[in-house]
């Protein structure tokens, strides 16, 4: 009797065993695995290198800067500008040569600039004193020209320069009336980018 309820005990065990090794592989077989996701990265175009390889061939020539009908008190704002601009281009070192247009004839690859005012407010000091941000904003527009050796126009346009009014009444006005010198640095830095694009 003892030996019967022996072995009926084994095969109840080895029964057990068998039923959950046969779960077990159900269970794994009817689990999805998740394909696997290759994904492919595509790499950020290289950003454009200004450097003095590739801009010292060419020459910059200032040509015409006039202030357009209607601008008042435009002429000094306009002097500072070009100045602050040729200054601007000659630290950096990066171009064959700037300088204003004298009539003689350059070596190709050249940009001449030309460069209008169409638009002019300076806040006076007296203004931003008395008023400060309710004064208003300073503002200043530059059309922009550029033209090849050839005469053909390369790119046109607009700078404008817009100062904070709040920086103006807490700098005292000096925002405002270092406005024609930053439009310069403005208008420098746009020359870059366009020589940049030349092949």
């Amino acid at each position: 009797m003892k030996k019967r309820v022996g072995w009926t005990m084994i095969l109840v065990i080895a029964v057990t065993f068998a039923l959950c090794a046969c779960q077990t592989q159900q269970t794994a077989e009817s689990t999805p695995v998740p394909a696997t996701t290759a994904t492919t990265t595509t790499p950020a175009a290289p950003a454009t290198s200004v450097t003095l390889a590739n801009l010292k061939n060419i020459s910059v020539v200032f040509r015409e800067f006039k202030v357009a009908q209607g601008v008042v008190n435009g002429d000094m704002a306009l002097v500072e500008c070009k100045a602050s601009a040729k200054s601007y281009l000659q630290t950096k070192s990066l171009f064959k040569l700037v300088e204003e247009d004298n009539t003689k004839t350059y070596d190709p690859p050249v940009l001449r600039v030309d460069v209008q005012l169409t638009a002019l407010r300076i806040v006076s000091s007296g203004a931003r004193f008395w008023g400060g941000a309710f004064a208003g904003r300073s503002h200043m527009k530059l059309l922009t020209t550029i033209y090849n050796a050839e005469g053909t126009q390369l790119a046109q346009k607009e700078l404008v320069g817009t100062p904070n009014a709040f920086s103006g009444a807490w700098s005292a006005g000096a925002t405002d009336r270092s406005l024609p010198q930053n439009m310069g640095k403005l208008l420098g830095d746009y020359i870059i980018e366009e020589a940049s694009k030349i092949k």
